[in-house]
Protein backbone atom coordinates (compact mmCIF):
# COMPACT_ATOMS: atom_id res chain seq x y z
CA UNK A 1 0.00 0.00 0.00
CA UNK A 2 2.82 2.50 0.72
CA UNK A 3 3.23 2.73 -3.50
CA UNK A 4 -0.05 4.13 -3.37
CA UNK A 5 -0.50 8.07 -3.66
CA UNK A 6 -1.72 10.44 -1.28
CA UNK A 7 -5.23 11.06 -1.45
CA UNK A 8 -6.21 7.49 -3.28
CA UNK A 9 -9.51 6.39 -2.74
CA UNK A 10 -10.22 3.38 -0.30
CA UNK A 11 -12.93 1.06 -0.47
CA UNK A 12 -14.13 -2.69 0.27
CA UNK A 13 -15.45 -5.19 -1.79
CA UNK A 14 -18.23 -7.46 -0.37
CA UNK A 15 -18.18 -9.53 -3.45
CA UNK A 16 -15.47 -10.37 -6.16
CA UNK A 17 -18.17 -9.51 -8.64
CA UNK A 18 -17.68 -5.80 -7.37
CA UNK A 19 -13.84 -5.96 -7.76
CA UNK A 20 -14.71 -6.73 -11.44
CA UNK A 21 -17.05 -4.04 -12.35
CA UNK A 22 -14.45 -1.59 -10.88
CA UNK A 23 -11.76 -2.90 -12.59
CA UNK A 24 -13.88 -2.15 -15.76
CA UNK A 25 -14.04 1.87 -14.74
CA UNK A 26 -10.71 2.16 -14.54
CA UNK A 27 -9.80 0.52 -17.89
CA UNK A 28 -12.87 2.65 -19.18
CA UNK A 29 -11.26 5.94 -18.09
CA UNK A 30 -7.74 4.69 -19.46
CA UNK A 31 -9.23 4.23 -23.07
CA UNK A 32 -11.28 7.55 -22.99
CA UNK A 33 -8.41 9.64 -21.88
CA UNK A 34 -5.75 10.01 -24.86
CA UNK A 35 -2.81 11.25 -22.00
CA UNK A 36 -3.19 8.90 -19.63
CA UNK A 37 0.23 7.56 -18.84
CA UNK A 38 -1.46 3.76 -17.35
CA UNK A 39 -0.69 4.61 -13.42
CA UNK A 40 -3.80 3.28 -12.18
CA UNK A 41 -4.24 1.14 -9.11
CA UNK A 42 -6.18 -1.38 -7.68
CA UNK A 43 -5.32 -3.10 -4.68
CA UNK A 44 -7.37 -6.15 -3.94
CA UNK A 45 -6.44 -7.60 -0.22
CA UNK A 46 -5.52 -11.08 0.51
CA UNK A 47 -8.11 -13.73 -0.28
CA UNK A 48 -8.49 -17.01 1.06
CA UNK A 49 -9.93 -19.50 -1.40
CA UNK A 50 -10.55 -23.16 0.08
CA UNK A 51 -10.99 -25.90 -2.36
CA UNK A 52 -11.54 -29.53 -1.67
CA UNK A 53 -7.91 -30.51 -0.04
CA UNK A 54 -5.78 -28.87 2.25
CA UNK A 55 -2.82 -29.00 -0.57
CA UNK A 56 -5.35 -27.25 -3.09
CA UNK A 57 -6.11 -24.10 -0.34
CA UNK A 58 -4.07 -21.09 -2.16
CA UNK A 59 -3.92 -17.20 -1.17
CA UNK A 60 -4.13 -14.54 -4.10
CA UNK A 61 -3.03 -10.99 -3.07
CA UNK A 62 -2.56 -7.96 -4.83
CA UNK A 63 0.16 -5.18 -4.47
CA UNK A 64 2.45 -7.55 -1.60
CA UNK A 65 5.69 -6.07 -0.70
CA UNK A 66 8.50 -8.81 -0.87
CA UNK A 67 12.13 -7.66 -0.30
CA UNK A 68 15.70 -8.59 -0.10
CA UNK A 69 18.30 -7.04 1.30
CA UNK A 70 18.78 -4.27 -0.60
CA UNK A 71 15.16 -3.16 -2.15
CA UNK A 72 11.50 -4.19 -2.18
CA UNK A 73 8.95 -4.48 -4.54
CA UNK A 74 5.26 -5.29 -4.72
CA UNK A 75 3.53 -7.47 -7.30
CA UNK A 76 0.42 -6.46 -9.07
CA UNK A 77 -0.88 -9.63 -8.25
CA UNK A 78 0.74 -13.27 -6.70
CA UNK A 79 -0.14 -16.51 -6.32
CA UNK A 80 1.18 -18.85 -3.01
CA UNK A 81 0.08 -22.58 -1.78
CA UNK A 82 -1.26 -23.12 1.44
CA UNK A 83 2.06 -24.30 2.27
CA UNK A 84 3.48 -20.90 2.10
CA UNK A 85 0.68 -19.28 3.64
CA UNK A 86 1.66 -19.84 7.62
CA UNK A 87 -0.78 -17.36 8.53
CA UNK A 88 -2.79 -14.30 7.54
CA UNK A 89 -0.37 -11.78 8.30
CA UNK A 90 3.13 -13.40 7.20
CA UNK A 91 3.90 -14.45 3.93
CA UNK A 92 6.83 -16.70 2.33
CA UNK A 93 7.44 -16.11 -1.46
CA UNK A 94 4.80 -16.67 -4.04
CA UNK A 95 5.26 -19.17 -6.54
CA UNK A 96 3.71 -17.28 -9.04
CA UNK A 97 3.66 -13.11 -9.95
CA UNK A 98 1.97 -10.98 -12.20
CA UNK A 99 2.91 -7.87 -13.49
CA UNK A 100 1.56 -5.19 -15.39
CA UNK A 101 2.27 -2.13 -17.15
CA UNK A 102 1.73 -0.39 -20.47
CA UNK A 103 3.67 -1.29 -23.30
CA UNK A 104 6.57 1.10 -22.97
CA UNK A 105 7.13 -0.38 -19.15
CA UNK A 106 7.94 -4.11 -20.30
CA UNK A 107 11.75 -3.37 -20.09
CA UNK A 108 11.36 -2.11 -16.70
CA UNK A 109 8.88 -5.21 -16.16
CA UNK A 110 11.56 -8.00 -17.48
CA UNK A 111 14.08 -6.24 -14.65
CA UNK A 112 11.53 -6.75 -12.22
CA UNK A 113 11.11 -10.20 -13.37
CA UNK A 114 14.84 -10.95 -12.89
CA UNK A 115 14.95 -9.42 -9.53
CA UNK A 116 11.97 -11.73 -8.35
CA UNK A 117 13.16 -14.60 -9.09
CA UNK A 118 17.11 -13.86 -8.02
CA UNK A 119 15.84 -12.39 -4.47
CA UNK A 120 14.03 -15.37 -3.61
CA UNK A 121 16.71 -17.66 -4.23
CA UNK A 122 14.45 -19.08 -6.98
CA UNK A 123 11.29 -19.64 -4.72
CA UNK A 124 9.29 -17.47 -6.98
CA UNK A 125 8.98 -20.03 -10.22
CA UNK A 126 7.09 -18.09 -12.67
CA UNK A 127 6.11 -14.88 -13.83
CA UNK A 128 3.75 -13.38 -15.75
CA UNK A 129 4.45 -10.06 -17.62
CA UNK A 130 1.46 -8.16 -19.13
CA UNK A 131 2.33 -5.26 -21.70
CA UNK A 132 -1.18 -3.21 -22.24
CA UNK A 133 -1.53 -0.59 -25.59
CA UNK A 134 -4.51 0.56 -27.49
CA UNK A 135 -4.41 -2.28 -29.98
CA UNK A 136 -3.25 -5.15 -27.94
CA UNK A 137 -2.25 -6.86 -24.83
CA UNK A 138 1.04 -9.04 -24.88
CA UNK A 139 2.05 -11.56 -22.16
CA UNK A 140 5.02 -13.33 -21.48
CA UNK A 141 5.45 -16.15 -19.42
CA UNK A 142 9.23 -16.27 -17.55
CA UNK A 143 10.10 -19.10 -15.73
CA UNK A 144 13.10 -21.02 -14.50
CA UNK A 145 14.98 -23.77 -16.81
CA UNK A 146 15.71 -27.14 -14.74
CA UNK A 147 18.69 -28.25 -13.75
CA UNK A 148 21.31 -29.44 -16.10
CA UNK A 149 20.58 -26.33 -18.44
CA UNK A 150 23.63 -25.22 -20.15
CA UNK A 151 24.84 -21.97 -19.39
CA UNK A 152 24.43 -19.66 -20.73
CA UNK A 153 20.77 -20.58 -22.37
CA UNK A 154 21.19 -21.56 -25.63
CA UNK A 155 18.45 -19.86 -28.47
CA UNK A 156 18.37 -23.52 -29.37
CA UNK A 157 17.93 -25.17 -25.61
CA UNK A 158 15.13 -22.58 -25.31
CA UNK A 159 13.41 -23.33 -28.06
CA UNK A 160 13.33 -26.94 -26.64
CA UNK A 161 12.36 -25.96 -23.77
CA UNK A 162 9.55 -23.99 -25.32
CA UNK A 163 8.25 -26.90 -27.38
CA UNK A 164 8.22 -28.98 -24.74
CA UNK A 165 8.14 -27.07 -21.02
CA UNK A 166 9.51 -28.68 -18.13
CA UNK A 167 8.14 -27.74 -14.33
CA UNK A 168 10.16 -25.21 -12.88
CA UNK A 169 11.28 -26.56 -9.60
CA UNK A 170 13.53 -24.83 -7.11
CA UNK A 171 17.33 -25.76 -7.92
CA UNK A 172 20.68 -26.10 -5.66
CA UNK A 173 22.37 -24.05 -5.42
CA UNK A 174 20.28 -20.86 -6.10
CA UNK A 175 22.90 -19.16 -7.80
CA UNK A 176 22.72 -22.08 -10.49
CA UNK A 177 19.09 -20.49 -11.34
CA UNK A 178 18.49 -19.54 -14.72
CA UNK A 179 15.19 -17.92 -16.32
CA UNK A 180 14.02 -17.88 -20.15
CA UNK A 181 11.23 -17.05 -21.79
CA UNK A 182 8.31 -19.28 -22.05
CA UNK A 183 5.71 -18.50 -23.87
CA UNK A 184 4.58 -15.64 -25.60
CA UNK A 185 1.14 -14.64 -26.49
CA UNK A 186 -0.45 -11.43 -27.77
CA UNK A 187 -4.24 -10.36 -27.97
CA UNK A 188 -6.02 -7.93 -30.10
CA UNK A 189 -9.48 -7.48 -31.37
CA UNK A 190 -9.37 -10.17 -33.94
CA UNK A 191 -6.75 -12.60 -32.79
CA UNK A 192 -5.12 -14.29 -29.90
CA UNK A 193 -1.27 -15.83 -30.84
CA UNK A 194 0.89 -18.68 -28.90
CA UNK A 195 -1.72 -19.67 -27.05
CA UNK A 196 -2.18 -22.17 -24.83
CA UNK A 197 -0.10 -20.68 -22.08
CA UNK A 198 0.92 -23.75 -19.46
CA UNK A 199 1.13 -23.06 -15.56
CA UNK A 200 2.60 -25.88 -14.46
CA UNK A 201 0.82 -27.72 -11.20
CA UNK A 202 4.01 -28.26 -9.39
CA UNK A 203 5.55 -25.42 -9.67
CA UNK A 204 2.59 -23.03 -8.53
CA UNK A 205 1.53 -25.49 -5.50
CA UNK A 206 5.58 -26.10 -4.63
CA UNK A 207 5.16 -29.84 -4.40
CA UNK A 208 7.39 -32.48 -6.33
CA UNK A 209 4.08 -34.12 -8.25
CA UNK A 210 1.12 -33.69 -9.43
CA UNK A 211 -1.58 -35.18 -7.09
CA UNK A 212 -3.96 -37.22 -9.78
CA UNK A 213 -6.88 -35.70 -9.31
CA UNK A 214 -4.97 -31.83 -10.37
CA UNK A 215 -3.78 -30.84 -13.69
CA UNK A 216 -1.72 -27.95 -14.63
CA UNK A 217 -3.45 -25.07 -15.21
CA UNK A 218 -3.93 -24.27 -19.36
CA UNK A 219 -4.64 -20.63 -20.74
CA UNK A 220 -6.23 -21.38 -23.78
CA UNK A 221 -7.81 -18.69 -26.45
CA UNK A 222 -11.23 -19.03 -25.05
CA UNK A 223 -8.99 -18.11 -21.21
CA UNK A 224 -7.14 -15.17 -22.98
CA UNK A 225 -10.56 -13.73 -24.30
CA UNK A 226 -11.94 -13.69 -20.60
CA UNK A 227 -9.14 -12.49 -19.10
CA UNK A 228 -8.55 -9.54 -21.07
CA UNK A 229 -12.37 -8.75 -21.96
CA UNK A 230 -11.31 -5.71 -23.91
CA UNK A 231 -12.77 -4.06 -26.76
CA UNK A 232 -9.68 -2.77 -29.44
CA UNK A 233 -12.45 -0.55 -31.24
Amino acid sequence: MTALPSGAVTRTFSRLKYVQLEAEKIAETLEKDEEESGNQFLFYSKQPIASRSDSSRIMIGGATRYTSLSRGKEGDQVFSPSARCPSSTSFQWPTLVIETGVSGSLPRLLKDSQWRFRASNGEVRIVILISVKKTAIHFEQWQLAPPGAPRPLTKAYIDILRQNPMPPLLQKPPNMQQHYLCTEVDVTKTTVVGAPMVLPYCALFNVPVRHPNMQDVVLDEQAFRYITGVDFS
